[in-house]
C-alpha cells in the first residue's frame, strides 16, 4: 500500500500544496497527524475540472463491469 503524502494528485501528476496545508487532527488524543495535506488554488482546481472533464466522455460509454474494474484499480 501507497503511503499518504499530503500531495494533491491531478491526473497522473502529484503537485505539492499551492494555497496552504491543514493536518488532521486525532479527535482523541488532540494531536495533529502526519503528513500535512496539500489545499491547490484556482489554476489546480481549473486544471482538475478540464481533466474530469475530457475523461467524462469515455467513461460514461463504459459498461458496469469496466466501471467496477476501474474502482476496484483506484481502490488498490
Amino acid at each position: 500500500m501507497t503511503a499518504l503524502t499530503g500531495e494533491l494528485l491531478i491526473g497522473a501528476a502529484r503537485v505539492s500544496a499551492t494555497a496552504g496545508t491543514m493536518r488532521a487532527l486525532n479527535p482523541t488524543t488532540g494531536e495533529f497527524l502526519e503528513p500535512e495535506f496539500a489545499f491547490g488554488g484556482q489554476e489546480e482546481v481549473d486544471r482538475a475540472l478540464r481533466l474530469a472533464d475530457e475523461a467524462f466522455d469515455s467513461y460514461s460509454h463504459t459498461g458496469l463491469a469496466e466501471r467496477a474494474a476501474f474502482l476496484d484499480l483506484v481502490a488498490d
